[in-house]
């Protein structure tokens, strides 16, 4: 930091806005790489349907338990 504090603060400051700048410029790249990545919609869409699959299968459990003998609402 002694490299830095030998500078007038404007530089200092200019410096500290380059940095920022460029490190959110890279953060937005890395984003919209994974954005436009089809591995991850596919993943997205594997999950979404286990989950379909898994509210199904509760579902028909649930309804199977209430319309047995020993249901604790009967129609």
């Amino acid at each position: 930091m002694q490299l830095l504090e030998q500078k007038p603060i404007h530089v200092r400051k200019k410096i500290a806005l380059y940095i920022t700048i460029s490190i959110g410029v890279v953060l937005l790249l890395v984003l919209l790489a994974l954005y436009l990545n089809g591995s991850q919609k596919e993943k997205r869409s594997k999950n979404e349907s286990a989950f379909l699959r898994f509210y199904a299968t509760i579902l028909d459990n649930a309804q199977s338990f209430f319309g047995s003998n020993r249901a604790i609402i009967k129609e």
